[in-house]
């Protein structure tokens, strides 16, 4: 955040790899506090929140949190598959296996 402001970047893209995310990880106390954290400390800062490689199981983590999400931060969370990732984020900000992954996918 603080390196976008020295680029006079007012958003942030949030991109969260889910994959390999299982039971152990659904820890909804900690969802509440970096989402207590983002509104309290840096309001109005994400722009978009990107989800990739959601595996099935965390469908019930979704619906356990989806009430717990304002209706203006759930507008911002995108479920992206590689290519859509780089419509928000330019292919040299991405690790080189995900811009490999996306470069496959459009062959």
């Amino acid at each position: 955040i603080h390196a976008g402001e020295a680029r006079d970047t007012e958003r942030v893209t949030l991109a969260v790899d889910l994959d390999g995310f299982g039971s152990r990880g659904m820890d909804l106390e900690t969802f509440r506090n970096v989402g207590k954290i983002l509104r309290e400390m840096y309001p109005e800062r994400m722009g978009q929140v990107l989800l990739w490689r959601a595996p099935g199981i965390f469908g019930m983590f979704w619906k356990a949190i989806r009430p717990y999400i304002e209706p203006a931060t759930f507008a911002k969370i995108k479920f992206v598959e590689a290519a859509g990732l780089c419509e928000f984020i330019g292919s040299n900000d991405l690790p080189d296996d995900v811009v490999s992954m996306q470069d496959a996918s459009a062959i």
